[in-house]
């Protein structure tokens, strides 16, 4: 994971691997993610969030 921090405004990137079970589906994969934060009345807001799959190895 990597953030960068522009004065109010904060970008963090990075690339997760989740797995788990919803009743009798199994699902897993990785995913390569980017959030976009301000920061406003004294916390960190998330403002935009985006998710890609990655291809299975």
């Amino acid at each position: 994971m990597s953030a960068w921090v522009f004065d109010k405004c904060a970008v963090v990137t990075g690339q997760v691997t989740v797995g788990g079970a919803y009743f009798k589906d199994v699902y897993d994969g990785a995913y390569r993610f980017r959030d976009t934060f301000v920061w406003r009345e004294g916390r960190w807001h998330l403002v935009a969030s985006q998710n890609t799959s990655l291809p299975k190895s």
